[in-house]
């Protein structure tokens, strides 16, 4: 019985939950708000947690939902012999006051890298790298699938290989046009853009990584974080009318009190947007 209780345990919600708060100010990953809107960007005091990673952002409901990573707690022996996909999440509904929460995923593999969560015309749905085994799945030319899975009122299920490539990670999707069109990192090294299922890779910006999109009216945004020397990373923005043609990219904010601003993501909450940012502190 007691091992039943403990296989039962969820390990990604009691990882997300140590994620929570402030951590020592010299810790890495960092996770700060900024507020003020575009040109006027202003870093909240303190963090509202660290250990966290791999942001992704979407509305859901009345909540503002972060998707993410959490390496606050290791996995244990446990967690490695019994592996249960789920997504960690960091929800508000003001901005300032923030919960954990983990949402189960019915799908094959043992592996849920670089989650993605966005609203799509099916409802809200989940995009992730699967790459079994160990390392870096974006080198050494590594296999990779970006998997699809929707939202069934109690986990993510339904799950559809979207796309098979190599060296793709950090998959942004965004519905524009009346279809799916899924950013992700090339080998650390640039952003591209697959736009119909199993598609080929098509380059959008390089020098770049770690891509967040969504729509703006008639537009889509591209979000992408780009290192300018010294191990810092800063956010840049572009944006396009037909997936083709995209505008110079121009960063949104250098703020010198953050070591970097990597993992870049936008969010709403009452009409005002926020902007948050890991801290790779270092």
């Amino acid at each position: 019985m007691l091992l039943l209780a403990l296989i039962g345990c969820d390990s990604v919600l009691t990882a997300t939950e140590a994620s929570l708060g402030a951590a020592d100010p010299t810790a890495p990953l960092q996770v700060y708000a900024l507020r003020g809107g575009p040109g006027a960007w202003r870093r909240d005091p303190a963090p509202f947690a660290h250990a966290f990673s791999s942001l992704h952002a979407v509305s859901w409901g009345d909540d503002l939902v972060l998707a993410g990573l959490s390496s606050a707690r290791p996995p244990s022996w446990l967690d490695e012999r019994f592996p249960r996909l789920a997504v960690g999440a960091l929800v508000t509904r003001d901005g300032a006051t923030w919960a954990a929460r983990s949402y189960a995923v019915d799908a094959p593999g043992t592996s849920l890298i670089d989650p993605a969560l966005v609203a799509g015309p099916e409802g809200m749905e989940l995009w992730f790298v699967q790459a079994e085994g160990l390392g870096d799945p974006a080198q050494g030319g590594r296999t990779v699938d970006i998997v699809r899975t929707r939202w069934n009122g109690a986990r993510f299920d339904r799950a559809e290989t979207w796309a098979t490539a190599r060296g793709l990670v950090d998959p942004a999707p965004v519905w524009f046009g009346g279809g799916w069109h899924v950013f992700a990192t090339r080998d650390h090294a640039a952003v591209v853009v697959l736009d119909a299922k199993g598609g080929s890779a098509r380059e959008v910006l390089g020098g770049a990584s770690v891509p967040f999109a969504r729509t703006e009216g008639d537009e889509v945004v591209l979000l992408a974080q780009r290192p300018t020397g010294g191990g810092r990373m800063v956010p840049i923005e572009l944006r396009s009318r037909d997936m083709r043609q995209w505008s110079a990219p121009r960063t949104v904010v250098d703020d010198p009190s953050l070591q970097t601003c990597a993992s870049p993501v936008t969010g709403r909450l009452a009409g005002a947007e926020l902007l948050f940012c890991v801290d790779e502190r270092r």
